[in-house]
This record gives structure tokens, sequence and C-alpha cells, in this order.
């Protein structure tokens, strides 16, 4: 079995993947500041097109067909927020610019029409964590440090705001949160999106996951322990878990940790200088699946690429060369280790991606001036170091797979365009009925192009 997923993934890696336009509108809109922003449910994305004036929205419907829904003025200095599609409408929120409130356009799909709808809304004495779409709310995730609590404001219609709170008994303000002189500064990332999460997003050691109508508040700030808080927001039930990552091995205890959520599966990665293990687990019973480790004065076995710097290019090496892997953990144990998993294919197979992240300050200095007098404050910089390298996993038999990791998703969006004049901000990537869907503008021709590749 072993031998003919290796023959799969070594022929995957030289062939083209199924890849069709779907989608070609012409906007016409030029300049740089074209951004696009998307919303789903199971069955149905909106895509929304923003300039600095404008706002245009497009349904896209699970048999891949696009339509135009609506076009609106944009407020100077409005914000997009965010939005849901439920049952037979469309809402999509901005933040209503230096005006009170919020504003939300809704579209009914029946009608065929579009209404205005200015919601009264103030966050008052709590900290914003995230702003969340849902398959069927528009959500604020926030903490009122006066109460000690968390709040959730819910969205559910067009001019509909619930207030959800949750008592913070556990202190877990202070583990999302780092101490700073003058304040606590939030640490905590949304981590769910379709392709590869940047290592920059996944290294916070606090992660958000969406999951239907359940926002998965999950926290590694113990050694050997992920903490699992689990928001209902249909019913404003909270739960908190705790998994813990006991093993049958002696391993070194490890000074850095970290874990990243996938589907059922948690994947979960700790380190020290002398040792790196990796761990499967399934999600909701805790239950430790397969667990990897790698000696610092060993190869690592379950490693299907080299180890990269940041800005090298990671290749399909076979042997990685001795003193790589004490390196490597000794990067991690300055820094933080980090891990990203994402889909390599529709059903039995996972690209992991584990790296070190180490943020580097550098202090600033004073300059003397004429006769020792005061002079000029030159500011210090702040920059990153990470290495990397990926592995693949059956996400069934929990066993590593050796052979070529074909191209990612992520690769094959950049190949696409790589002709093409695309801003950052103007592509998205989803998933919709088992295929891709990357969304791009061209500013050079000013239209809106959705491609789709299949897993």
């Amino acid at each position: 079995m072993r031998l003919l997923l290796f023959l799969f993934l070594s022929i995957a890696g030289f062939v083209s993947f199924a890849q069709q336009k779907q989608f070609e509108q012409y906007i016409g809109w030029s300049g740089h500041f074209v951004s696009l922003q998307t919303f789903q449910n199971k069955t149905t994305a909106c895509v929304v097109v923003l300039r600095a004036d404008s706002v245009k929205a497009f349904l896209m419907e699970g048999d891949g067909h696009y339509k135009e829904i609506f076009t609106v003025e944009r407020s100077l200095g409005e914000n997009y927020l965010g939005g849901f599609i439920k049952n037979d409408g469309v809402c999509l929120f901005m933040d209503n610019g230096s005006n009170a409130g919020i504003r939300c356009w809704a579209y009914n799909r029946t009608e065929k029409k579009v209404t205005e709808n200015q919601i009264p809304f103030a966050i008052k004495n709590s900290k914003l964590i995230n702003r969340l779409s849902s398959d069927n709310y528009f959500f604020y995730f926030t903490y009122n440090k006066k109460s000690i609590e968390f709040v959730i404001y819910k969205f559910s219609s067009a001019n509909q705001c619930d207030t959800i709170r949750y008592a913070d008994n556990s202190g877990l303000w202070e583990a999302v949160t780092n101490d700073k002189i003058f304040f606590r500064e939030l640490n905590i990332e949304r981590a769910d999106m379709e392709g590869e999460c940047k290592i920059e997003t996944a290294e916070p050691r606090n992660k958000i996951y969406v999951r239907n109508d359940t926002l998965l508040l999950i926290v590694n700030n113990t050694a050997g322990y992920t903490n699992v808080y689990s928001f209902d927001i249909a019913s404003g039930n909270t739960d908190q878990r705790i998994i813990p990552h006991v093993s049958a091995h002696d391993y070194p205890i490890p000074v850095v940790y970290n874990s990243f959520l996938l589907k059922d599966k948690l994947y979960f990665c700790s380190a020290s200088k002398e040792a790196l293990n990796l761990q499967v687990l399934n999600f909701y019973t805790g239950k430790i699946l397969n667990e990897f480790y790698a000696n610092r004065d060993a190869e690592i076995s379950f490693i299907n690429t080299n180890i990269a710097a940041e800005g090298m290019k990671l290749t399909n090496d076979a042997v990685i060369p001795k003193g790589k892997t004490k390196k490597l953990l000794g990067q991690m144990a300055k820094g933080n280790v980090v891990i990203v998993a994402q889909p390599l294919d529709k059903d039995t197979l996972v690209a992991i991606t584990i790296a070190s992240f180490r943020e580097i300050q550098q202090a600033g200095s004073w300059s003397m001036g004429p006769g020792g007098s005061m002079g000029m404050y030159t500011g210090g910089s702040t920059w990153t170091q990470t290495s990397r390298f990926k592995t693949i996993l059956n996400s069934n038999s929990y066993q590593h797979v050796p052979g070529i990791i074909p191209p990612l998703i992520n690769e094959r969006m950049d190949d696409y365009i790589k002709d093409t004049r695309v801003s950052d901000d103007g592509q998205k990537l989803y998933a919709l009925n088992g295929s891709y869907y990357f969304l791009f503008y061209d500013k050079k021709e000013k239209t809106l192009n959705a491609v789709k590749f299949d897993q």
C-alpha cells in the first residue's frame, strides 16, 4: 500500500492538475485598492469586490454558476466586516465609516431585491478579539475587562443583534494575552482557512476556529496539554476540556509546543534542544492516533523535503545533511515551534509543515549632537527568522507516507497568476462541494476571475 501511495505521489508531482475557468466578469475598476472578501455556507458562497466608493456582491451556487446580485455605494472610510447566507437571504455588514452603528446590505434571493439597514451598535468596555462569519451568523467576539467575561454580539438577521455572555472563571484572558508595560496584548489568530495557513498566522499558541455554529478557542499555554474552549453561538452554552499529550516514550520535557486543528484531527508538535515530537490526535476524544519522534543527533525519519530557511525553496530531498536536525531544534528552542496542516487530496493525505519561528528585535540608539548635546534617536527594528520542512501523513492510517509532494493549492494558485497583475488583497480562495475556487482581480484587464481547482 505504501508503495502504491509513493508511486501516486511521484507521478502526481509531474502532471498538471485539473483546472477550469468558471467565470470572468468585466468590472472596469482601476487603481491599486480593489480587494476581495468571501463568506459562505455549505452550498453557496458570496464574493465581495470592494473599492473606495463601491461594493459589488456576487453569488456562487454549488453548481459553479456565478451571478452579480447587487452594487451599492461605499461611504468614505467604510470598512468591510463580514456576512452570512441564511435561508433565502444574504447579509453583508459594513462599519458605516465615521457614522455610528453598522450598515447591513440585505439581499432577498426570491424577490431579487437589496435593502439597506442601519443597526445601532457600539462595543462598550470591551476589547475586540475578532470578527467572524459562520454558516448562519456574523458575530463579534470580545472580552469585557470590567465584568471579567467574554461577550459575543451575534447578528442573525439584517436588523437583529443578540448578546451572549460567558463568565471568565478560569483566567482565560491572562492565558491568551501577553503582559506589556501598560496593557495586555492579545495573542490569538484565526487559523481555519482554505489553502496553506501562513507560518506567521499559525505561530501564536492560541487559535480561533469556527465549526458551524460553534466557536472553538484552542490554547497551548501549558507544556503537555491543550485547552479547548467551546462557545455554542446558537444555544449560548460554553464548555471547557483539556487534551493531555501523554506519551508511552520517555521524551525530553518540551520547551516549545503548538497545535493545529484540521477537520476532526488535532496535530500537536513540541520540541526542545534534544528532540522533536509530532502527535496526531482525535480532537473530540483526545486519543493519540500516532506520534513521531526525532532526536537531535539523528535524521528526521518522517520528512518528505529538505529543511529550508525563510526565502529558500522546499525541495524533495531524500537525505537531510547531518547536523540539520540539531540546528533546527536549537532555533525552535530559542523561539517557537509552528505546525500547519492542510489536505493534499479529498480523502486520505494531509501535508504537514513544521517550522521554527523566532522574532528578533534590535534596540534603537541615541546619537550625540554637537558639544555632547542630545542628538537623534534611531529606532530599532524587528524581523522574523524561520526554517521549515514538510511531511505527508495518511489521514486514515495516520502513518507517514514517503514520496514527492505534488504542488499544493497555494503553489498552483501562484503559478496560475504568475503573468497576471494581481495584488495580495485582490485574491481569495474558498472550497465548495469538494473543489477549490480561486478568485482574483486582474488589474490590467479589470476583470474578476474564478478558477476551479480539483483537489
